[in-house]
């Protein structure tokens, strides 16, 4: 995280060292400050016939196949402060013409929430589909992100204007979670079904899971400005975004790494507020802006599961067992809001 800041603190300083001497470009610089909040949503859900040990598919009473079911799905907490830096550059005798910016970003706090994993499982005509485990984990998360655009107006009627936006985003999210506290109902095979749930709090201070995603999402859409008075305007974004995401999720306690990746659409909206000072013809214009981004993915793929040592949790040795082509899902939900103080020179 340090590194990041190192770099914030560096592009923040560029141009006070340069002002620019040409008369036909702007430059801004504007660090910020913000509160994310949210979170992702990581599912895999399979259902398959069960074989024997002589892989001959195992039927109900009624002659039918028994299909097994299983679920897992974990959610892992957005919630942290992001702290970063914006610079663009624009036509200084139409700033809403064109502009080509760059924004990076990096979290200051670790999430307030916790990580919740839950488990279901179930086989036709045998048991039902039961959840059998809930657990939550502490959080701790390192987020960057590298956001680059570029706009170009397609129209202006009086003070509104439209333009086209278009652009990149990088996302990477880390999280470390520590201890386990939840409940898991151990299985009666004298009834074929659950018991009652036994609840533990176990390992708060030992590193139990290992999480890291990364987004790469390019961005098509529209941008609208509104000038309510020469120094106050008012813009919306509405953007669309295909996204390619891959994921390593360790299970260090069962010593088993899973990887995946995939495809999927991303929607992005924001809204931005700003308060311009001084006069148009001083050569640095301090400005203020409110701002606010929710960003939404739903993607899937498919994961490929290795356990690099025996899990503790099973019978048998599990090393170097390898399952592919698992159905892996991805949906997340990002609220962003802040506030940017910046200088137009």
């Amino acid at each position: 995280m340090k590194q990041y800041l190192i770099i914030i603190l560096a592009l923040s300083c560029v141009p006070l060292s340069s002002t620019t001497a040409q008369k036909s470009v702007e430059f801004s610089v504007s660090p910020s400050v913000g509160h994310s909040f949210g979170k992702t949503e990581y599912i895999l859900e399979v259902q398959s016939a069960f074989v024997d040990e002589d892989d001959e598919i195992i039927t109900d009473e009624f002659g039918n196949t028994v299909i097994f079911h299983v679920k897992s799905q974990l959610e892992y907490p957005l919630d942290v402060v992001m702290g970063g830096v914006n610079l663009r550059i624009n036509s200084a005798d139409d700033p809403d013409l064109w502009s080509v910016e760059a924004g990076i970003f990096t979290s200051l706090s670790d999430p307030g929430g916790t990580m919740k994993d839950s488990d279901w499982d179930g086989a036709s005509g045998i048991y039902d589909f039961t959840q059998w485990s809930y657990t939550e984990s502490s959080a701790k998360m390192n987020s960057f992100m590298l956001d680059i655009r570029g706009t170009r107006r397609l129209f202006r009627p009086e003070k509104f204007s439209v333009s086209l936006v278009a652009g990149l985003r990088y996302h990477r999210i880390e999280q470390e979670l520590y201890g386990v506290n939840g409940w898991q109902r151990p299985f009666n095979d004298a009834i074929l079904a659950y018991d009652e749930p036994q609840f533990f709090a176990v390992l708060q201070d030992t590193l139990v899971l290992y999480y890291k995603v990364k987004y790469l999402m390019p961005q098509i859409g529209l941008r609208s400005r509104i000038d309510l008075r020469s120094d106050l305007t008012v813009g919306l974004e509405t953007i669309l975004s295909p996204v390619w995401f891959s994921d390593v999720d360790d299970h260090i306690l069962r010593n088993k790494l899973s990887k995946a990746d995939g495809w999927g659409l991303g929607i992005i909206g924001a809204f931005n507020a700003r308060k311009r000072f001084g006069s148009s013809g001083s050569q640095a214009a301090p400005y203020i802006d409110l701002f606010a981004e929710v960003t939404t993915i739903s993607a899937s793929g498919d994961q490929t599961q290795n356990w690099y040592g025996d899990d503790p949790f099973t019978p048998d040795d599990d090393t170097d067992i390898v399952f592919p082509g698992i159905p892996h899902d991805i949906n997340a939900t990002l609220f962003h809001a802040g506030i940017r103080l910046g200088l137009i020179f």
